[in-house]
């Protein structure tokens, strides 16, 4: 059953990845036209520096996580959680149609902001299986 759970995870951290860097994109080219690889690349490294917080979210708030840098840690993990949440909502909104001036409800949207932040947990559900079996032990 832990097998499954950490594939349906790992399937949903990858989702998650995904929708972080075209939110990401979404945000950072906004008012440009065309495609941009400067900006898709810089989304990428984005994506991947946001969903590794995210993954070691076990070991961040673990209890030998103190001083300056365990500190430094919390504090970008936190400014992670909400870029990832505000970039894939901005992904996920786009993807169910959900634009400014659309003729969406007040349900819609609190069913993709509810949607969203059940997406971002998977990372957070990923590391803690991994830590448990011992996979993202980094000492």
């Amino acid at each position: 059953m832990l097998f499954f759970v950490q594939i349906i995870a790992g399937i949903s951290t990858a989702w998650d990845a995904l929708t972080t860097m075209f939110g990401v994109y979404g945000y950072a080219s906004h008012g440009l036209t065309g495609f941009n690889f400067g900006v898709m690349i810089f989304s990428i490294i984005a994506s991947i520096v946001i969903t590794s917080f995210v993954v070691m979210t076990s070991n961040i708030w673990d209890d030998d996580s103190r001083g300056f840098m365990g500190n430094l840690y919390k504090i970008l993990w936190i400014i992670a959680i909400f870029v990832d949440w505000a970039t894939s909502w901005i992904a996920n909104a786009g993807l169910m149609g959900l634009k400014n001036g659309s003729s969406a409800t007040e349900n819609q949207f609190i069913f993709a902001g509810v949607l969203t932040l059940l997406i971002c947990a998977a990372p957070i559900t990923l590391g803690a299986i991994l830590k448990r079996k011992g996979s993202l032990d980094i000492r």
